[in-house]
């Protein structure tokens, strides 16, 4: 795959998690957890930045199961943290 916008490479992923049936809402969290566990005891950065992928793609399959804008739900998070941060 060529380098391209992340919100193109996320749609991607979404529509890959659509087409292979990741599960309902409540194993993609169990499967994120489990894979944050893992990324906390792996030191390999290889092994890191799989499981990183992991994550994010199981992140990909949520937004889609629950029909999110994930470009405009990380900046209204990020507005709120600067407010909350800075004031």
């Amino acid at each position: 795959m060529s380098e391209s916008h992340f919100e193109t490479l996320w749609e991607a992923g979404e529509e890959l998690a659509a087409k292979t049936e990741s599960g309902d809402l409540k194993t993609l969290v169990s499967h994120i957890i489990g894979e944050l566990h893992k990324l906390e005891q792996d030191n390999s950065e290889v092994s890191q930045a799989e499981t990183l992928g992991s994550i994010l793609f199981e992140l990909c399959a949520i937004s889609n199961l629950l029909n999110i804008n994930v470009y405009t739900a990380l900046k209204y998070y990020i507005e709120q943290s600067k407010i909350d941060n800075f004031g």
